[in-house]
């Protein structure tokens, strides 16, 4: 899944609860997210046209929901990026594998939790950004909903 869905999810379960024993939930529905269906290249590929199009547009929906979450979630915001960020942070690694790997031609061993999150992604797929919209769409509802009652 893209950087937004996993931290519009996990703002979402932060609205929720309210509370901060959410964020090992959080980082936990990461890897519940990954072993659903979305995008992603099954030929091997880490970059093509299509990954650097769909990753750009995740960080500009990715930056302005930081913005939105600084802007409308109150005394609630700190709960909420911290939320956010545990669910994001999986991902890093992925980051910086990628980083060695275009920089220094070299690509890291992977480690038992680089295996596990490799093997529950089954379902990447050149497609499956339409099931990330899908997903998107429903969480931003969610998300706006949650907000209007805090207020």
């Amino acid at each position: 899944m893209t950087a937004t869905n996993h931290s519009i999810t996990a703002a979402n379960l932060a609205l929720i609860t309210k509370t901060w024993w959410i964020l090992p939930i959080a980082l936990v529905s990461h890897f519940v997210l990954d072993a659903l269906p979305h995008f992603g290249s099954t030929k091997g590929k880490d970059v093509d046209k299509k990954f650097i199009v769909v990753y750009t547009i995740d960080f500009i929906l990715l930056c302005s929901l930081w913005l939105i979450v600084l802007l409308v979630t109150g005394h609630f915001r700190y709960l909420v990026i911290a939320a956010m960020t545990a669910a994001a942070l999986p991902d890093v690694v992925w980051i910086y594998r990628l980083t060695l790997k275009l920089r220094k031609k070299i690509v890291p061993k992977k480690n038992i939790l680089t295996r596990f999150h490799t093997a529950i992604q089954w379902g990447e797929r050149s497609w499956g950004w339409t099931i990330e919209l899908g997903w998107l769409s429903v969480m931003a509802v969610i998300f706006i909903s949650l907000v209007r009652s805090i207020g």
